[in-house]
């Protein structure tokens, strides 16, 4: 459980730090800390942001004009005509301790390279993102 809070920390710590390093209105991937980061950040306040660190703990958020997924809700990806759904836990943030949520964050990755559309839902909020650019702004694999 340390080792999720921690992450999550580290991940709200990436997010808030990264926000204005990182580019924008455009897909992107970087290496600093030990974390590996990939994303979209949003001009309005909107991103998509994936982290992995050298112990191979993952971590997603993802926030539509600036708001996050509520907490124990669906979050919701449409990419490629497929629908890629991840869960928040109690504390709001998205789980990825399952099998399935992993497998799920790995296709997901791989259909944000090949795709042109993408389509983020939760809340009742729903956004599209543009998939220009992704796949070399991505990198080739998740997690290297």
């Amino acid at each position: 459980m340390k080792t999720i809070k921690m992450l999550i920390f580290l991940c709200m710590l990436a997010v808030t730090s990264t926000a204005s390093a990182e580019p924008v209105d455009r897909w992107w991937s970087g290496w600093g800390m030990g974390i590996s980061e990939y994303g979209w950040s949003g001009s309005d306040g909107s991103n998509i942001y994936i982290t992995c660190d050298s112990d191979n703990n993952v971590g997603l958020s993802v926030a539509i004009r600036g708001e996050s997924p509520d907490a124990d809700s669906d979050v919701l990806f449409k990419v490629n005509g497929q629908e890629i759904r991840f869960w928040t836990t109690k504390d709001g943030s998205i789980e990825m301790q399952s099998r399935v949520s992993m497998n799920n964050l790995y296709f997901l990755f791989d259909e944000l390279k090949a795709g042109n559309k993408l389509e983020l839902s939760f809340n009742g909020k729903s956004k599209m993102f543009p998939l220009k650019g992704s796949a070399k702004g991505l990198g080739s694999e998740l997690c290297e």
